[in-house]
């Protein structure tokens, strides 16, 4: 009971926190728009510190902490078959992305010739026939969705692991504010998105790690040993899926999946880059983090 009271309550900060901070560039949307991209620079400071701390995290302390698990079971190809896989699915989902929206795939609900789907009222915000498509017409925040997704799966296995979670929990925090308030002034200032359609995309966003966290926790009610066995092996995956995502949000040219990057203005060459590029003293202090901070917690 404890633990489903604690996951629940996880769930609901991160959903209502996700989605509050979200709401900020809404609420001044007029403004936002009249002031440009100027205002949104300080986003990529701190988007800098939080892909130095899933770095940190993924780096020197999830996928570490597998190799310890495997090596006490003596299963070397279990932790190399794991480490594949937590790459693989994030890859797997932005193809498919790739693929549905270039029409290499059709889907009888989702047309990616058609003309935008409009919101016109408050019921058709549950209606996902309307829904979905918005979510996956916009590759920025269908990226967002599937990582946001994996984070939750990352917390709920870390809950494991008393030397991991604080850490988990606290580099993604940190890496979801300035994510959340970019993805919406992206999609304000860059995009020009009606405003219902820039609340489907925010709810969306701050649904995706709650639902994966809820998702783990029903597994480990569900058959606890099922989960118990393949524990070591999805937090190895999950650490790998980390080291993705961060990657991902290293590459320069990744504007699709970085959307901080798409606020720097419309420079172009080696001006943009070097703009887009992550600071290294800010990279390096979140990479840095996480290893303090696990010299305090507990071993697992």
């Amino acid at each position: 009971m404890r633990l489903l009271i604690e996951t629940l309550l996880s769930a609901t900060i991160l959903f209502f926190g996700t989605l509050g901070t979200g709401f900020i560039p809404i609420v001044y949307m007029n403004k936002l728009i009249e002031k440009g991209n100027g205002e949104m620079k300080y986003l990529k400071y701190i988007s800098d510190f939080g892909i130095g701390m899933l770095l940190g995290t993924s780096c020197l302390l999830v996928i570490p902490e597998g190799v310890e698990r495997f090596a006490e079971s003596g299963s070397g190809r279990g932790f190399g078959i794991s480490l594949l896989l937590g790459f693989l699915i994030l890859y797997g989902f932005d193809r498919f992305l790739h693929a549905l929206q270039t029409g290499s795939i059709a889907l009888s609900w989702w047309d990616a010739a058609a003309e935008p789907v409009v919101i016109e009222s408050r019921r058709d915000f549950f209606n996902l026939t309307k829904t979905l498509p918005i979510i996956l017409s916009n590759n920025i925040v269908f990226a967002l969705v599937i990582h946001g997704f994996s984070d939750g799966l990352v917390l709920g296995v870390s809950q494991s692991y008393d030397s991991l979670k604080v850490v988990m929990l606290i580099a993604i925090v940190i890496h979801k504010i300035p994510a959340t308030l970019s993805l919406t002034g992206l999609m304000i200032s860059k995009q020009r998105l009606p405003k219902p359609t820039v609340i489907v995309n925010l709810t969306a966003f701050s649904l995706s790690t709650p639902i994966g966290l809820i998702f783990v926790m029903c597994l480990k009610f569900i058959s606890n040993d099922i989960l118990e066995k393949f524990s070591d092996g999805l937090l190895v995956a999950s650490g790998s899926s980390l080291l993705y995502a961060s990657l991902l949000s290293l590459n320069a040219s990744g504007d699709d999946h970085v959307p901080y990057e798409a606020l720097e203005g419309d420079e172009s060459g080696p001006e943009r880059e070097k703009e887009s590029l992550p600071d290294f003293k800010l990279l390096l202090l979140g990479v840095v983090v996480p290893l303090v901070i696990s010299f305090f917690v507990p071993e697992g």
